[in-house]
């Protein structure tokens, strides 16, 4: 049997001669069964209380994952920008030492072009001086290089005079 205060307070005994004061008895029992009002009404608040405590939980706990997960998100999208950024900037190093290899390439052509035309000019002015000699214009012991250097010494003394 559940015990109630209605139950407590109607409770009923049977008598005999030398039995308790009825009216004591009474009295205890409405006093039990307010107390066990009081009792089962904070009982009541408190099952509420954990109810409520319980939906927080959830929630905290739902926050919780979420945050977990956008940690995990975050830490996987690091690792993953941090991992392309390594590709790119070695794709942009292998891009670079290509580009300098084919700078290098062009360079020592360039080289090679120009050493080619100063023999092809030199050639040329050798012929050109033979020429010069066969005809007259040039002294035999005179080159048209002389000539040049001599023509450039002039140039720059200008040059610093002005």
């Amino acid at each position: 049997m559940k015990l109630t205060p209605r139950k407590i307070e109607e409770a009923s005994f049977g008598k005999s001669a030398f039995g308790y004061d009825k009216d004591e008895v009474d009295q205890f029992l409405k006093d039990l069964a307010d107390e066990f009002a009081d009792c089962l009404n904070e009982n009541e608040e408190i099952k509420k209380e954990l109810s409520r405590t319980k939906d927080e939980l959830e929630q905290f706990k739902k926050i919780e994952k979420n945050l977990q997960s956008t940690l995990l998100d975050a830490q996987e999208s690091t690792q993953k920008t941090i991992v392309e950024a390594r590709e790119q900037a070695k794709n942009m190093v292998a891009e670079a030492e290509a580009h300098a290899d084919e700078i290098r390439r062009s360079v020592s052509e360039l080289e090679e072009a120009k050493k080619r035309l100063v023999a092809e000019l030199t050639a040329i002015i050798d012929s050109q001086e033979i020429v010069l000699k066969r005809h007259g214009f040039l002294s035999s012991s005179e080159s048209i290089s002389e000539r040049e250097e001599k023509s450039e010494v002039e140039t720059e003394t200008e040059e610093i005079d002005e």
